[in-house]
């Protein structure tokens, strides 16, 4: 398969963009960095200060995306609000941090939107968020 292109993007993820590495991306933030609460209409993603949190906030200003900032000492949280979004992933990726794993539709991945996606300078591979197992195979 030769990866996912735009016309793959859900349209009920409530987010409209014009290049399927940024939607990547974002995806792969909210699965390593992103939670849910149950009663909101939100996507919050959590960084520290740094290059993955400007990466974090240059991402979402290129997706247009409505969201606020708010810093912790040396952390910063995204709420993104976009109700659509929020129902999509827990459809899709599962709610909470403890429950999340790559969508199944996204194991055809090209070698570059995996990379794009697993990158640690742009996600967190190694996060204790991701429950590797649930990985689906490429065969």
């Amino acid at each position: 398969m030769n990866g996912i292109k735009l016309n793959n993007i859900p349209r009920d993820s409530g987010i409209k963009v014009n290049s399927v590495e940024k939607f990547i991306k974002l995806l792969g933030w909210i699965i390593t960095e992103g939670s849910t609460k149950s009663n909101k209409s939100s996507v919050n993603i959590t960084q520290n200060k740094g290059v993955k949190q400007r990466n974090i906030k240059e991402l979402l200003d290129d997706l247009k995306l409505d969201y606020n900032e708010y810093i912790y000492g040396n952390s910063y949280r995204y709420y993104i609000k976009n109700k659509q979004l929020r129902t999509w992933m827990v459809n899709n990726i599962g709610e909470e941090n403890n429950n999340k794993y790559i969508p199944i539709r996204y194991k055809n991945l090209n070698k570059q939107q995996l990379q794009l996606l697993l990158d640690r300078k742009s996600t967190r591979l190694n996060s204790s968020h991701i429950p590797l197992s649930r990985m689906p195979s490429s065969a």
